[in-house]
């Protein structure tokens, strides 16, 4: 699978930066897994009181079930309380990481690559220059019926 998807490690800052965005992306994924689950919790626990209650034989033997099924209910929300916090915060995090990665990989190092590809393009640009002018020379001289001057590479 990882030769689909190539890592890049040719930079501690996109590294920096693809983990930031995992971060950022991974906590909306599982607010809502989370989310679903502990309102799932919710709703049985709610039928199933509701259900006790309606049951004339429950009133004679009470033996807390109701009490559990609220603590229960209580316990699936406040865990999915802190859930939607603490992916709050890694997602926080998360971009934190990606701005600076993605920030310090553009600043220092992408600039820099980017200088270098333009001097190469102008350096393959005068070469070609001095190819085609090299060219028109030699056209000039053949078309004058002036030899062209020995070729420098075959001595």
């Amino acid at each position: 699978m990882l030769e689909k998807f190539p890592v890049p490690t040719d930079s501690l800052y996109k590294f920096v930066a693809l983990t930031g965005l995992i971060l950022f992306i991974l906590p909306f994924i599982l607010v809502v897994q989370v989310t679903n689950s502990a309102n799932d919790t919710v709703v049985r626990t709610y039928l199933a009181i509701d259900s006790l209650h309606r049951d004339p034989e429950f009133a004679k033997r009470d033996t807390g079930e109701i009490a559990l099924l609220r603590r229960q209910r209580d316990i699936a929300i406040s865990d999915r309380k802190t859930a939607v916090i603490l992916c709050a915060v890694v997602a926080a995090a998360g971009a934190l990481m990606m701005l600076y990665g993605f920030g310090a990989w553009k600043r220092l190092i992408q600039r820099h690559a980017d200088q270098i590809a333009i001097l190469d393009v102008k350096l393959k640009q005068t070469q070609l220059d001095k190819e085609r002018c090299e060219l028109q020379i030699l056209r000039n001289q053949i078309s004058s019926g002036v030899s062209p001057p020995p070729d420098e590479k075959s001595n």
